[in-house]
């Protein structure tokens, strides 16, 4: 697991970041947005990684994206697991789909 950002803690309410933390996905997913549309990219995905790793497909996709430039296995990993979770339903579902079979056909999966 990556360090923890000072920042990615500092600039959160206390208790949102402390439920996050202990396993509250969609919150995490949520405190993920909020740095990522204020362009505080590093500490998006340190929450991105914390919801993923408390099961949240839709942490998981973005921890994919992120990751898929320089770790075309860690992405291809973390794509699969966003379409196992069941969280990703409809278009970006069959999205995910097409984008995990373009990355395993261009990394040689």
């Amino acid at each position: 697991m990556p360090p923890i950002h000072k920042r990615a803690i500092e600039l959160v309410e206390r208790e949102a970041a402390l439920a996050a933390l202990r396993g509250d996905g969609r919150l995490a997913v949520r405190i993920g947005f909020e740095f990522a549309h204020a362009n505080h990219f590093e500490e998006a995905g340190y929450w991105y990684l914390i919801a993923a790793e408390n099961g949240s497909g839709v942490g998981m996709q973005h921890v994919a994206l992120s990751v898929a430039e320089y770790d075309c296995r860690r992405a291809i990993y973390w794509l699969r697991k966003a379409i196992d979770s069941g969280d990703l339903r409809g278009q970006a579902q069959e999205a995910n789909k097409k984008t995990l079979s373009s990355w395993e056909a261009s990394c040689g999966e």
